[in-house]
């Protein structure tokens, strides 16, 4: 006789949740300082997580676009709002590396491309860091 155990909660979506969050926060800072929303919505449906081993990819990609259509407008003005206003900004490189992920998970990156080659240096120190 078999029992299952509840599957425990993944860490990506641990992840997920700490996510949303900072889209809140970063609503509530807009809607503050602007009187009204600066995001718009995401045309991507969020990510799965019963499957962690896709969750970090589509993450990914909802990460990216939700970074670049929902916030590309506004997040240089909100990060300067924020540090004028003595808050910590997310890490400059956010976008940098959201990017750079997304395109190392879903296109072929050529090694005879200095973009490329970079991205790929990028993406697997981050991978170092955040993974071991």
């Amino acid at each position: 006789m078999t029992i299952t155990q509840p599957t425990p909660q993944v860490a990506p979506e641990a992840a997920w949740n700490r996510i949303t969050g900072l889209h809140r926060n970063l609503d509530r800072l807009a809607r503050h300082l602007l009187k009204r929303s600066a995001g718009t919505d995401v045309s991507l449906p969020p990510p799965d997580f019963t499957q962690p081993q896709t969750a970090f990819f589509f993450a990914t990609i909802w990460m990216r676009a939700w970074y670049s259509e929902a916030w590309a407008a506004s997040s240089r003005w909100l990060y300067e709002q924020a540090a004028a206003m003595g808050h910590t900004p997310p890490e400059k490189d956010f976008a940098d590396t959201m990017r750079r992920l997304r395109a190392f998970l879903v296109h072929h990156m050529d090694p005879s491309v200095s973009e490329s080659e970079e991205t790929e240096r990028i993406c697997n120190e981050w991978f170092e860091r955040a993974c071991g």
